[in-house]
């Protein structure tokens, strides 16, 4: 930026410098203290006409970004509202201009997603007067989940009696897919009234991943975890709900030690001590090369070791702790043995967890990665993997907590754990396969993929080998493949949703000419089970100007040349039972001609044909969804294979 600084400003003002995808580096180079002036050029691009919609919201994004107090006026009142652009002023401080007519007309939005950045711009600026419509959406449970969320986060963050009691309301309403995030909003309000809720979901609650999400809530909130603790150890207990609820406890990955010997206690769990000695785990390391990895395999799945639920194998298991796909040939095996009988004596790089107190009583906590600036402390999510940035000068606590893994395996017999880490030794990871498919990412950069719209490019990064888009703002977003007449492939995947949402697959996609959606075409669905009946596995219609068929999980669809329909059903189809939750799940999509078919970890999800004479599309981009903001999602080995004539069924050809 210095170096050429005689440059590119007049370049800039000369509109021959395109930031639309950009625009984060375009704010870093905003804040440079000579840079300033440009700022004006900005205000002027905007008032003045021939900017493309791309290009007047990335650059408004970046005047509420780096702008002063009255940018950040010019911005909020700029018409017409984008929910970008809110989501932009919600990261700076509340100016002194007042605030509120801007932001009440936003949450009060007929548009669910301005309404929804409205709701989240209030809790930052603490706009009080917004906190009648954030009880109002927060309890509507037609409402989009995006909106309802983020006025969830508003009566967090606005507090109120009325919110107390509704967010209580909310995190006790069985099957309500915001239990959990009502819960969290309760703990910034009340934490003892949240405390004894939290407590009366995790005797009710049947599902391991409730209980273990609200074992993860209550973390966030500094006290709470012994709140916790207290009420647990009066509460009555069956032993159903002891197994589920240590099951969840050690899924959360959560280090506390009074919960911590509450749950081993009411699981009558007891760790055996054994002391370590470079002779025992010689001897150890001999009979494990001649121990049952069969046996070993089914105490590693056990419940009661929950050893999956922090480790990936393949494509199943958490991600907390190190992938142990290949463990076995890349670990020396007296350190295999060393790590699962003394976990914190020798912890792998990378996976040392710390915890930190903000100023604001939350709580937060994950593996602590390099930070260029001094000023931020980046921490890797243990639960999600994406990186958190907190300024140093928020941090009030530091806790270096060391390894998250239980010492578990002390509680085995010799034999079982002889089997348990013959079992480990023997994962030497997957051959790989060469079945004329092309790798279309490279594992490293976004090469090939662009976004649309082009404005939401920040949303997708490349971690760890993986591609990873969280969504910043209640917009879609999709990431497409850079050929754009795709016609007939097969196209497999791995995904992976770290913490629930909606995601998919779209194929033969064009540009929307409506405008209502950044893309149409045909769209298969990954999201989470939760999102609505029969959805996870389904085929959408996305289109304009022709009916949304409805392709339910299990069917199978014909539509004939004059767009009228019929459905089988498929035998033996893909269930949510099939789905890994929160770990990888492999997705197969076949278009051939006008047959579609779709494949969850190996079973038929749907299939449908498309005759139709009108409205059908026979070539168009593959893209990559993300649905909602807030929402991660990740994606790896994405791989195609393009197909020919011949390899088409006769009646096709």
């Amino acid at each position: 930026v210095h170096h050429l600084k005689s440059r590119w400003p007049d370049a800039f003002r000369r509109g021959e410098l395109d930031f639309s995808t950009r625009g984060n580096g375009l704010v870093e180079i905003l804040r440079q203290p000579d840079s300033k002036a440009l700022l004006g050029d900005i205000r002027k691009m905007l008032m003045g006409g021939g900017l493309d919609a791309a290009a007047r919201a990335a650059l408004t994004e970046v005047l509420a970004a780096a702008g002063s107090g009255e940018d950040l006026r010019f911005a909020l009142e700029l018409s017409p509202t984008r929910a970008a652009v809110l989501g932009a002023l919600a990261k700076r401080g509340r100016p002194d201009f007042d605030v509120r007519p801007a932001v009440l007309a936003a949450v009060m939005d007929e548009d669910p997603e301005i309404a929804a950045a409205g709701m989240d711009l209030a809790a930052s600026w603490t706009v009080a007067e917004a906190g009648a419509r954030a009880l109002e959406a927060a309890s509507d449970v037609a409402a989009p989940t995006s909106l309802r969320e983020s006025a969830i986060r508003a009566l967090g963050a606005l507090g109120g009696a009325d919110a107390e009691s509704r967010m209580i309301e909310i995190t006790l309403r069985p099957g309500d897919p915001l239990q959990v995030s009502a819960l969290k909003a309760s703990f910034s309000i009340s934490r003892e009234a949240a405390a004894d809720a939290a407590l009366e979901i995790l005797l009710q609650s049947e599902q391991l991943s409730v209980s273990r999400d609200v074992f993860m809530v209550v973390a966030e909130r500094a006290g709470s975890l012994d709140l916790l603790a207290g009420r647990l150890e009066t509460a009555k207990v069956s032993p159903e709900q002891a197994e589920r609820l240590h099951a969840a406890w050690i899924a959360a990955g959560v280090v506390h030690e009074r919960l911590a010997d509450r749950m081993d206690r009411i699981a009558g769990v007891t760790t055996a001590e054994l002391e370590y000695s470079e002779g025992l785990v010689d001897e150890l390391v001999a009979a494990a090369r001649a121990g049952d990895p069969v046996k070993g395999k089914a105490i590693y799945q056990s419940a009661s070791m929950g050893c999956a639920a922090c480790h990936k194998i393949g494509d199943s298991g958490g991600i907390m702790g190190p992938d142990l796909s290949a463990v076995g040939s890349g670990v020396p095996t007296e350190r295999i043995v060393t790590e699962v009988l003394w976990p914190a004596r020798q912890v792998k790089d990378g996976y040392a967890l710390t915890r930190l107190t903000l100023k604001n009583g939350s709580v937060v906590q994950g593996y602590p990665q390099v930070s260029r600036d001094e000023k931020r402390l980046l921490l890797r999510d243990f639960a999600t993997g994406h990186i958190q940035e907190i300024p140093a000068g928020e941090i009030v606590g530091r806790e270096e907590v060391g390894s998250l893994m239980p010492p578990t395996a002390r509680n085995l017999s010799r034999a079982e754990q002889v089997d348990l880490l013959s079992y480990l030794i023997s994962l030497q990871g997957e051959p790989e396969d060469d079945d004329g498919f092309e790798e279309i990412f490279d594992g490293e950069t976004l090469s090939g993929w662009h976004a649309i719209p082009a404005n939401t490019a920040n949303d997708w990064v490349v971690r760890d080998g993986i591609m990873s888009g969280t969504g910043s703002q209640n917009r879609q977003s999709f990431l497409a493949w850079k050929e754009q007449d795709l016609t007939d492939f097969e196209l497999e995947l791995k995904y992976r949703l770290p913490a629930g949402g909606n995601t998919g697959v779209q194929i033969r996609a064009q540009p929307d000419p409506s405008g209502k959606r950044p893309l149409v075409g045909y769209h298969s669905d990954i999201g989470h089970a939760g999102i609505g009946d029969e959805i996870l596995g389904a085929w959408d219609f996305h289109f304009t100007g022709r009916e949304e068929y409805s392709c339910k999980r299990g069917v199978r669809l014909m539509i004939d040349e004059n767009g009228k329909t019929s459905r089988t059903a498929i035998e033996d189809p893909f269930v949510p039972a099939d789905i890994h939750e929160r770990g990888w799940n492999h997705v197969r999509v076949v278009a051939k001609g006008r047959n579609f078919t779709f494949f969850i970890n190996g079973k038929p999800a749907s299939e449908f044909t498309d005759n139709a004479k009108a409205g059908r599309f026979d070539s168009g981009r593959i893209a990559l969804q993300i649905h909602d903001k807030g929402m991660s999602v990740e994606f790896k080995d994405i791989r195609l294979k393009k197909l020919d004539m011949e390899s088409q069924p006769d009646n096709l050809k």
